[in-house]
């Protein structure tokens, strides 16, 4: 049996006694519509927030550090470290740091994980990619799965390792990377006087005095994805302004992916740093109160919307 219906006279019945004939279905619409508004400002103004509050003004307020460069010794190992398209630079230098970041902003890098203080080591190797000469970094471990997460998304290849250690000692400072049982990088500080520059190379005296050119927050050349490629990323880190900086002798062992690249022992001139925004720093609680008074403004957007709307149409009812 062939049942047919007359669609307008059932319209005009369903009328006659009051019942919508589609209007869930546009109620959920509008309703879905206005959400997606919501969600969508919500975004957009969270992202300025994060570009105003924290990536002008540095999302890691305060961290220390040792710091030091020295020429390689197994220069096989050194270009057997820097992939495609990086070449080996006419001065090859090798640059290393332990940090520590007490002091960073709780914001997201994921939306489960938030940056919170860690440590980190690093080792960069000096090279040349077309016209650039710069860093690249071949190693960087941190404590961290966010700090893991965040560096990795810009170009660093870190690792999740199993334990940094950074502490002042009666002599200077202690920086030790331990993973997988096996300490990958130790950078012993000792505060003793260096005597003047005489004797130095070149490259270390311009790292004692502060010149960019061999100072590892100059220009760095990363891969994305890290160390494959193929994008090319180059840019310059921008840690907080220089509040302490000291001199001293500072004693090199490598192990792991990069054992062997200086020899163990090896003694360089290096410096403890000391990095913060001092009175510049930027509370978390700005930023919570910013992002809630974004939540509102975006709410009476589409409080306005949706009142425009009801005004609209008891103005002009549909017939």
């Amino acid at each position: 049996m062939i049942f047919s219906v007359d669609l307008h006279s059932l319209r005009s019945k369903m009328r006659s006694y009051n019942l919508p004939h589609h209007s869930g279905i546009k109620m959920k619409s509008t309703h879905f519509r206005r959400l997606l508004f919501l969600a969508i400002a919500v975004l957009l103004c969270q992202g300025c927030t994060y570009k105003i509050l924290f990536w002008e003004r540095n999302i890691w307020q305060e961290f220390d550090g040792v710091f030091v460069v020295e020429e390689p010794d197994n220069m096989d190992l050194y270009a057997t470290l820097l992939p495609n398209p990086f070449n080996v630079p006419e001065v090859p230098m090798v640059g290393i740091f332990t940090a520590d970041y007490f002091d960073t902003e709780h914001w997201p890098i994921t939306l489960t994980k938030y940056l919170t203080p860690y440590l980190e080591s690093a080792l960069f190797l000096r090279c040349e990619f077309e016209d650039t000469i710069g860093w690249y970094c071949a190693y960087m471990a941190v404590t961290t799965e966010a700090a893991l997460i965040g560096g990795r998304r810009m170009g660093y290849p870190k690792i999740l390792a199993n334990s940094i250690l950074f502490e002042q000692t009666e002599e200077g400072w202690i920086g030790s990377t331990m993973h997988n049982s096996e300490e990958h990088i130790r950078l012993d500080f000792d505060q003793e006087s260096l005597n003047g520059l005489a004797g130095m190379s070149t490259i270390h005296k311009e790292f004692i005095q502060g010149n960019p050119v061999s100072d590892l927050t100059f220009t760095q050349i990363l891969l994305k994805p890290p160390a494959i490629g193929p994008e090319v990323a180059i840019g310059n880190a921008s840690p907080p302004p220089l509040v302490r900086r000291e001199s001293g002798w500072v004693t090199i062992k490598l192990g792991g992916p990069v054992a062997g690249l200086i020899e163990s022992g090896t003694v360089a001139p290096g410096l403890y740093q000391h990095f913060s925004l001092g009175p510049e720093r930027d509370p978390s609680g700005t930023a919570i109160a910013l992002t809630l008074l974004i939540l509102l403004l975006s709410g009476c957007i589409v409080l306005f919307v949706w009142l425009g709307k009801r005004i609209k149409k008891r103005k002009h009812p549909a017939n």
